[in-house]
């Protein structure tokens, strides 16, 4: 029984992992070989929250995703199907809602913009975030692992969901509000 509920905690921790890499990928979001072309963004009708939200889904969809396949793979693999929807979904969903504030706070230039040998990472919020990140990934592993039940993974799950659903329509209507301001400050169109 001791040796089961070790295996627990192990995967509860690894399963979390990935949210303690995001401060360094989300500093790299401004490097690109291909930082001329930051015309196209610059120039796009689109407002910078909306480019915002849209580098929060692709982070999401090309290195959190990838990522918690993986791990949710490794879990099926090693016989523990049931510790995929226990640790594996709900460790993605943080790691999203995480994301989400990483990029928001600290991002302060658009993707691809910037020479990968210009990238500038601050550090005085590394320690802080580092501390953040073990605290989040320790209690959230502390959570998992008190959420032993069906209906307790459930309501976890659908906690989390719920976050990522309010954080997200929360950055699209301070798009929309960029929007309008745009538009109310360029004047009626011809």
């Amino acid at each position: 029984a001791e040796e089961g509920a070790m295996r627990e905690l192990l995967l509860a921790l690894v399963s979390l992992l990935p949210a303690v890499y995001l401060p360094v990928l989300v500093t790299q979001v401004p490097g690109s070989a291909w930082h001329r072309a930051r015309w196209l963004v610059e120039s796009a009708p689109v407002p910078a929250p909306a480019v915002q939200n849209a580098t929060i889904k692709a982070l999401a969809v090309r290195f959190l995703l990838p990522a918690y396949v993986v791990l949710g793979a490794l879990t099926v693999w090693s016989g523990e199907l049931a510790l995929v929807v226990r640790f594996t979904v709900p460790g993605y969903l943080l790691a999203l809602w995480m994301l989400r504030g990483l990029v928001v706070k600290t991002v302060e230039d658009p993707p691809l913009s910037v020479a990968p040998e210009d990238v500038v990472t601050r550090l005085e919020w590394s320690q802080v975030m580092l501390t953040l990140a073990m605290v989040a990934v320790a209690g959230a592993a502390g959570l998992a692992l008190a959420v032993d039940t069906a209906p307790r993974t459930a309501a976890l799950i659908a906690v989390l969901l719920a976050l990522e659903v309010a954080s997200d329509r929360a950055q699209r209507r301070r798009s929309a509000r960029a929007e309008l301001k745009g538009v109310a400050a360029s004047g009626p169109r011809a």
